[in-house]
């Protein structure tokens, strides 16, 4: 059996046909956990996102911004 994806695959990028096919949004990653071990606890995380983003490429630059804007939204 063949299921149809539910989101346009044609031109989409890898990293969201797999996101969607392998439901892989809910489950947190070794490099998420990674950056919630090394970020400084005494800087805020703007801090943290300015010193570590020369470091680390765009999902893990996406999960720092992230973690702003939910205490922002707090």
């Amino acid at each position: 059996m063949i299921d149809k994806p539910n989101i346009e695959t044609y031109g989409e990028s890898l990293e969201e046909i797999i996101g969607e096919i392998f439901d892989d949004y809910s489950i947190k990653k070794p490099y998420q956990h990674e950056l919630d071990n090394i970020m400084d606890e005494r800087l805020s995380l703007s801090e943290n996102l300015n010193n570590l983003s020369v470091k680390m490429g765009d999902e893990g630059l996406v999960y720092l911004a992230s973690k702003i804007s939910e205490i922002k939204e707090d």
